[in-house]
This record gives C-alpha cells, sequence and structure tokens, in this order.
C-alpha cells in the first residue's frame, strides 16, 4: 500500500505500517475504556451477589469459609477498581 505525505510525495510502506498500528493503538485504547467504564457497573453487581452467597452459605453451615472466599472475592474485586480508576486519572488530559 502506498499513501501520499501532505507535501504530495508518496509514503512508503513504512509509513503505511506505522499509521495501521496508530490506529490499531487507537482501537485498543477504546477498548480498553470500554472495559474500565463496565467494571465500574458490574463490580458493585458482583459484590451483591456475592454478599448473597454468602448469606445463604452462613445460613446453610459453612459461614466461616463463605465468608474467607467473601473477602478474597472482594479485595481481588477492590483491587481491579482501583486499578482502573488509576488508568483513568493518568489517561485524563
Amino acid at each position: 500500500m502506498v499513501l501520499a505525505n501532505n507535501d504530495g510525495k508518496q509514503a512508503g510502506p513504512s509509513m503505511a505500517l506505522k499509521k495501521e498500528d496508530t490506529l490499531e493503538a487507537k482501537i485498543r485504547q477504546d477498548q480498553l475504556a470500554d472495559l474500565r467504564t463496565g467494571l465500574f457497573v458490574s463490580m458493585p453487581i458482583s459484590a451483591i451477589l456475592s454478599g448473597l452467597i454468602w448469606a445463604v452459605q452462613a445460613l446453610s453451615g459453612s459461614g466461616f469459609a463463605a465468608a474467607i472466599w467473601f473477602l478474597v472475592v472482594n479485595a481481588i474485586n477492590a483491587a481491579r477498581l482501583a486499578l482502573a480508576r488509576y488508568q483513568l486519572k493518568n489517561r485524563a488530559p
């Protein structure tokens, strides 16, 4: 693929690859931004569901194991939210 520069000269294959790489990077950045936005919706729902599972397990007699599971799952989710928030703050103009 041969493209023309702003000055009318033909650009070589390396220029075309750079443009494709830049486009690919922008697409990837947009996809990651959508994933981060989705985390802020899905993680609170996950925490509520985890609480319900913990309650059911506690009522069935295995409360200690359920409590450990609940704490681990929600610690991981909190870390994911913190990481997403940190990355959003670093990308803000």
